[in-house]
């Protein structure tokens, strides 16, 4: 008899450890528009951002428990500075990220940079190619964090791509967007939770509601506004950062809810040593090629 109740008590006790666990939320984290924002300026006028007070953040909440982490691109500068976006990519790579897509910040270096970021970063992209149809990075990457599993593509419109003019499709192209979506998820595990970069307009992701549908979260890349807490399109949440890592977004799936939110990245939050390098190699570059002035 004490040994039925010694079994009674252990099996309890295994199923309240595993509705314990079971009931623990999927976190992800996500960036954009990191415009190549290195460091903080240090300055009242805006005290928030950079990568080198992000990143410290983003390691302690690893430190909380199983998390996942993506960007929905444009984290190179916004005008075209190739000795800021060589910096930049060294310090992306320093943060682990599990899928990042890229937006026309990037796309507007040429196919040549396009190969270098994907040879740093673990690039998802559903419906950009190469002109000769090769794909820019995975259509899809599905990944385990925790117990959880996550399925993450990028989508890229034409209307995103605008301010880089017809010249932009001289290196690459773009299939049909809500189709490479369905290919894309077509094969990810029933149980994965689907989750969209997406570099498009604001306008565009509310007027495309249907493109979401069954999906479990759009993340917005393309415009510099903030969605405090998620916006629902339709039966989706949608959700946005902001632009200069300004905010990490944080975002915690619990059954079919989600709690979203914005984490302020502030002037008084430590610097990451290893970004604060390279933001210094990055000043003694730049005043090295600084051409000379002359008195005459």
């Amino acid at each position: 008899m004490r040994s039925l109740r010694t079994l009674i008590i252990f099996c309890l006790l295994g199923i309240t450890a595993t509705v314990s666990l079971a009931a623990e939320p999927a976190v992800l984290l996500y960036s954009a528009r990191a415009d190549g924002r290195i460091e903080n300026c240090r300055c009242p006028s805006d005290p928030y951002g950079a990568l080198e007070k992000r990143l410290p953040e983003i390691e302690r909440m690893r430190e909380l428990g199983p998390l996942a982490l993506v960007d929905a691109g444009n984290f190179f500068p916004e005008t075209r500075d190739s000795l800021g976006a060589t910096f930049m990519l060294q310090a992306y790579k320093l943060h682990g990220y599990d899928a990042v897509t890229v937006g026309y910040q990037e796309l507007g270096y040429g196919a040549e940079w396009m190969k270098q970021i994907e040879e740093a970063l673990p690039i998802v992209s559903a419906n950009l190619s190469y002109r000769d149809g090769s794909p820019v990075g995975e259509r899809v990457r599905v990944i385990q964090r925790g117990g959880y599993t996550w399925a993450i593509t990028g989508i890229t419109t034409r209307e995103s791509l605008r301010l880089l003019g017809p010249s932009v499709y001289e290196e690459f192209s773009l299939a049909d967007a809500q189709e490479s979506l369905d290919a894309a998820f077509a094969d990810v595990p029933d149980d994965a939770r689907k989750i969209v970069l997406a570099q498009a307009s604001m306008e565009e992701i509310r007027d495309h509601e249907d493109w979401w549908q069954g999906y479990q979260l759009v993340i917005g890349g393309l415009n510099s506004d903030l969605i405090q807490s998620a916006e629902l399109l339709g039966h989706t949440p949608f959700v946005q950062c902001g632009a200069k890592s300004r905010y990490l977004g944080v975002v915690q799936f619990k059954g079919t809810r989600i709690k979203a939110d914005l984490k302020p990245i502030q002037t008084h939050l430590p610097d990451d040593p290893r970004v604060a390098e390279i933001a210094l190699k990055l000043r003694m570059e730049r005043a090295r090629n600084r051409p000379e002035i002359r008195d005459y």
